[in-house]
């Protein structure tokens, strides 16, 4: 099983940044998920998770927030582009904000594949011509 900080330095390689509030941002977010059953839709990381992580670090919300939010720019900006595209199951990165970010990491930590498997049902999203297949299927037929 992967640890969440493991996951944070495939991606970012040595680093000297703080992670620890990301770290547990990432253990918090997968626990709520997959044991709680949370759903995506009702996960609120600024309720849910910030003021949980600043408890066990002994700061304020704010603080936890600000960390995290400059991490996730981090992992996007500097990390490595295969580990990114692994994780998210996505071709191209695009940055996305800290709350996907810390869904995505959390929803691998634990399932170890790609939430892009949720939406596909297999560990790698369909092609480009497999979703115009799909949607085709789906498309409602003229009379």
């Amino acid at each position: 099983m992967i640890t969440a900080e493991s996951l944070f330095f495939a991606i970012l390689g040595t680093t000297r940044a703080e992670i620890t509030p990301s770290v547990l941002a990432t253990e918090i977010t997968a626990e709520l998920l997959f044991d709680e059953n949370l759903g995506f839709d009702d996960f609120r990381i600024t309720k849910d998770v910030y003021p949980t992580v600043a408890k066990l670090l002994r700061r304020s919300s704010d603080s936890v927030s600000r960390s995290v939010e400059r991490m996730t720019a981090r992992l996007w900006r500097c990390g490595s582009p295969e580990q990114l595209r692994k994780i998210t199951g996505q071709e191209r990165l695009l940055p996305r904000p800290a709350r996907e970010t810390i869904l995505y990491l959390a929803y691998y930590l634990r399932a170890e594949r790609p939430i892009s498997a949720l939406r596909y049902g297999t560990d790698v999203p369909p092609n480009r011509d497999q979703r115009v297949m799909i949607a085709s299927r789906s498309a409602p037929t003229e009379t």
